[in-house]
């Protein structure tokens, strides 16, 4: 996923690893191009750079997509799922229980952000709650990946958008639709005029 994030900011240990994590060239393939250029050996097997600790996030959210992007956490390694939030709390304490979680379970948003010793959060509530959490987590210094979409209305989509502009923490929307090849093809017919109008 790539960081919404603006030029110039000065990023913190934490921004610099998630950077690192989602960039899709690895700083030691990048040691390696400058050494080529400089006439030194390079490497010829893939490398990559091992972030110094585990990112710790916070699961805003544990139905379906709650799941899928707390698997995919624990696939990765590079990130480790800490604390669970969901309104109803059974659906937390069941996805803590089916991947066996270390995590605490929080009763509330505000307890989670209060309690929880978080580097990033993932959002995975209903659309309408978006806005808010955003704002919450936003405020705590939080590293964010917010499901689609990013608010319920325009005009809050165009303030988020504008705040993580200006810098603080790193803001994403998995919204990854737009690379499948389906959608680059529909892309390219509209952009391409054959159809007329659309």
């Amino acid at each position: 996923n790539q960081a919404v994030y603006a030029a110039g900011t000065r990023y913190s240990e934490t921004q610099r690893a998630l950077v690192e994590c989602s960039s899709p060239v690895w700083p030691a393939e990048a040691t390696a191009r400058q050494s080529s250029a400089v006439g030194r050996p390079t490497r010829t097997s893939r490398e990559t750079t091992v972030v110094k600790r585990q990112l710790n996030f916070g699961m805003i959210g544990c139905g379906r997509m709650g799941r899928v992007h707390t698997e995919r956490l624990q696939a990765d390694g590079r990130g480790r799922v800490t604390a669970l939030f969901n309104t109803i709390r059974p659906m937390a304490v069941r996805l803590q229980h089916d991947l066996l979680l270390n995590a605490a379970v929080f009763d509330s948003l505000a307890s989670m952000l209060d309690e929880a010793d978080l580097d990033a959060a993932v959002i995975c509530t209903p659309t309408t709650a978006h806005y808010d959490q955003v704002l919450a987590c936003r405020e705590r210094g939080l590293h964010l990946l917010c499901e689609k979409p990013l608010a319920d209305t325009r005009n809050r989509m165009i303030d988020l958008i504008i705040a993580s502009n200006f810098g603080g923490p790193l803001l994403s929307v998995g919204y990854q639709r737009r690379y499948w090849g389906t959608y680059r093809t529909v892309r390219r017919e509209v952009q391409s005029g054959r159809w007329g109008d659309i």
